[in-house]
C-alpha cells in the first residue's frame, strides 16, 4: 500500500463523508484490490471502521467506511498577538476542549494539555506551529522534536477554513488585526502568505511603518479605526459596530478593503474570500458594504463572509498543518 493510496483515502472521507468502498474506488481511481488492501490496513490501524449505511438505497444494502474523527489527535499553538495558545484538535480539525495559554516552557504546556484531556500521549501525531512571523514558528518548533510542522499564521488559517470551515478548494484569507496579513488555498494546496497589508489603497491616506502611505494596513487594522473613532470600545465586537455605525467610515472601509481583495481575486481567482481577526467581528451591514465594492471592483464571481473557525482560528490553522503533514499527507 502507498502513503498516496492512503492519502487519496483518508482525504476523500474527510472532505466527502462515509460511502462504500466501490464508491470510495471509483472516485479515487483505486482497483478494487488496492482498496481493499489500504481499507484493512486503514481499520487495523484504527483509523476507518465499518458499519451499515445511514442513508437508503436502492437494491442490497451497502457497507459505508468512515474515518474515526477520535482515533488520532494533534496539537496546535498559535503564537499571536495575544501571546501563545494552544489546543488539541481531532482528525476533523474540531476541538477537545478550548484552547488555552501557554503557562511555562511549551513542550510542559503541550504535555499538561495532553494529560488533561485524558487523551492517550500516543494517538497523538504531531505539533502544528503557526506565527505571524514564520522565524518565529520556527524558533518555537526547534525544541520540540521531529513530530512538528511550522508555517505563517495567515497560512495555516487559510487551511483550516479550506478544509475544516467553508470547505473550498480555492480560498483566501484576510486576517487583520494591528496589521493585515493573507493566505491562500489554490486547487487544494497552500500558497504562500500574501502582503495585502501593504498594497497602496487610497491616495491621502496615512503613513504607513512601511514607509509607503495610504497602504491597507494603514487604513482598515485595530490601530487604525481605534485612531479615528477615538478608541471605539467593547472589543473586536465594539470597533466594529463603531465601523458600521459611521457612515463615511463604514465606506471607506469597504471601499479600501475591496480594492485589495479585487487584486487578490483577480490574480488567483477563488471560490470564496474569508475575513479573519478583528474583521470576524464585522456586523453584516459592513459586510454587505464590502461584498458590494468587490463586485464592482471584479468580474470573477466570489463568496466572501466571515472566518468561520472562531476566536482560535490561530490554534485551528496550526493544527490543520499538524494533520496535513502527520496523517493525510497531500501529494
Amino acid at each position: 500500500m502507498t502513503n498516496t493510496a492512503r492519502g487519496l483515502v483518508l482525504r476523500l472521507l474527510r472532505d466527502a463523508g462515509p460511502m462504500p468502498r466501490a464508491e470510495l474506488a471509483r472516485r479515487t481511481g483505486l482497483s478494487a484490490t488496492t482498496m481493499t488492501k489500504v481499507v484493512g490496513q486503514l481499520i487495523a490501524d484504527g483509523c476507518l471502521a465499518e458499519g451499515l449505511a445511514g442513508a437508503p438505497r436502492v437494491g442490497r444494502p451497502a457497507t459505508d467506511v468512515a474515518l474515526l474523527p477520535e482515533a488520532f489527535w494533534v496539537v496546535g499553538v498559535h503564537a499571536g498577538p495575544d501571546g501563545v495558545r494552544l489546543g488539541l484538535r481531532d482528525l476533523l480539525g474540531r476541538a477537545a476542549g478550548g484552547a488555552v495559554p501557554a503557562c511555562g516552557p511549551l513542550a510542559e504546556a503541550i504535555h499538561a494539555l495532553v494529560a488533561a484531556s485524558g487523551v492517550d500521549p500516543a494517538r497523538v501525531l504531531g505539533v502544528g506551529v503557526a506565527a505571524p512571523d514564520r522565524r518565529v514558528a520556527d524558533r518555537f518548533g526547534v525544541p520540540l522534536g521531529p513530530g512538528v510542522v511550522t508555517g505563517h499564521d495567515a497560512c495555516a488559517m487559510a487551511l483550516a477554513e479550506a478544509r475544516y470551515g467553508c470547505r473550498a478548494r480555492d480560498l483566501v484569507y484576510v486576517h487583520v488585526d494591528g496589521g493585515v496579513s493573507a493566505g491562500a488555498v489554490l486547487d487544494g494546496r497552500p500558497f504562500r502568505p500574501a502582503d495585502l497589508g501593504h498594497l497602496r489603497v487610497t491616495d491621502d491616506g496615512p503613513p504607513c511603518a512601511c514607509g509607503g502611505t495610504g497602504c491597507l494596513a494603514a487604513v482598515i487594522s485595530g490601530p487604525a479605526l481605534s485612531a479615528r473613532l477615538s478608541g471605539g470600545g467593547g472589543g473586536q465586537e465594539g470597533l466594529m459596530a463603531a465601523v458600521a455605525a459611521d457612515a463615511v467610515l463604514r465606506d471607506e472601509v469597504a471601499t479600501w478593503l475591496a480594492t485589495a481583495l479585487a487584486a487578490a481575486v483577480t490574480l488567483l481567482g477563488p471560490e470564496h474570500v474569508r475575513l479573519g481577526g478583528l474583521y470576524a467581528a464585522a456586523p453584516e451591514d459592513l459586510l454587505d458594504r464590502i461584498r458590494a465594492a468587490l463586485r464592482d471592483r471584479t468580474r470573477e464571481p466570489v463568496h466572501l463572509d466571515r472566518c468561520g473557525l472562531g476566536r482560535d482560528a490561530g490554534v485551528a490553522g496550526a493544527a490543520a498543518l499538524a494533520l496535513d503533514r502527520f496523517f493525510y499527507r497531500p501529494d
